[in-house]
């Protein structure tokens, strides 16, 4: 992806001012040593695996302050209402169900005692939520 032209264009128009941070398991060439010997980690800042804590900021106090009249608690049960029907899904052979949900695609992939969802995307209601209630 670092490759394309629209990328390139951007990371040499803003060179050096760009940072990415990384989350993943460092193995193979997802290292950082690994990572900072291509030639996209000149013109930006890359960081396999940061520390996780955020450092004191303005800006972000007051981005979370002009958010919080917007924001109202709910709790889960008001969020994820219960449904009618209790149950479970066994599967009799391998079984993948596919959520297209146009926001970040899901999938169910089942067999014999064991359920996995993949990839839960990134919709606000998640398109498999309705099925997974059934459940």
């Amino acid at each position: 992806a670092f490759e394309e032209y629209d990328v390139q264009r951007v990371i040499r128009s803003y060179e050096n001012s760009i940072s990415i941070n990384v989350h993943c398991c460092q193995e193979g060439d997802w290292k950082q040593d690994k990572i900072r010997q291509q030639p996209f980690a000149k013109l930006c800042q890359i960081e396999v695996n940061p520390n996780s804590e955020m450092k004191e900021s303005k800006s972000v106090a007051e981005f979370i302050s002009y958010l919080e009249p917007f924001l109202q608690p709910q709790s889960i049960q008001e969020r994820l209402p219960p449904s009618d029907v209790v149950g479970n899904i066994r599967f009799s052979h391998p079984t993948l169900y596919v959520f297209p949900g146009g926001q970040g695609d899901s999938a169910l992939f089942g067999i014999n005692g064991f359920n996995m969802l993949i990839d839960g995307g990134f919709s606000r209601k998640a398109c498999f939520l309705g099925f997974l209630q059934d459940i």
